[in-house]
């Protein structure tokens, strides 16, 4: 089992050798458009930053 703080997800292809025990949502969706995550990324970074 891989902690999700033990690695950056811009550095996921090194670490995804050893998740071994997550299943993915069989047919699961994206439910936001590329815009509006990206929004709710930037926005979120802006709130963990002032804090």
């Amino acid at each position: 089992m891989v902690n999700g703080w033990s690695f950056a997800p811009s550095d996921y292809l090194t670490t995804a050798a050893e998740i071994t025990d997550f299943e993915p949502v069989k047919n699961a969706r994206i439910e936001c458009s590329l815009d509006e995550l990206s929004h709710r990324i930037t926005t979120n970074a802006a709130t963990f930053t002032a804090r």
